[in-house]
């Protein structure tokens, strides 16, 4: 587990690209991170026996298929945000939103143990 979240975050690393401003380097970290938050939080919520709501997934993941696609999510977005950069900063609050509610969504369904899906 311990080993997913550090190559997730190694992946922050790349945010330090010029000609970046520093909001945007915060903003793409900051979406990695809650990229591996939200796969530490699916690695928890399977292990409690609750099944994943995402059907590109399937009801139970591999580690694996989590750490791939969130690392090809990251790298999507970095190689778009790098290419567009007048539309970088817009492009990266949008995805921080998105995920954090991702990640508030599944804090209370690991946190109160109610079911993914049936």
């Amino acid at each position: 587990m311990s080993k997913i979240f550090f190559i997730l975050l190694c992946l922050i690393s790349t945010a330090n690209a010029e000609p970046w401003a520093t909001t945007d380097k915060y903003l793409m970290g900051s979406y990695v991170a809650l990229q591996a938050i939200d796969c530490l939080q699916t690695e928890k919520a399977l292990d409690k026996g609750m099944k994943e709501a995402n059907p590109f997934y399937g009801d139970n993941p591999s580690t694996e298929t989590l750490v791939v696609t969130k690392g090809a999510l990251i790298g999507i977005t970095y190689f778009v945000a790098d290419q567009y950069p007048q539309d970088r900063r817009w492009m990266l609050w949008s995805l921080n939103i998105i995920q954090g509610i991702v990640v508030a969504h599944n804090y209370t369904l690991v946190k109160f143990g109610f079911p993914l899906r049936d």
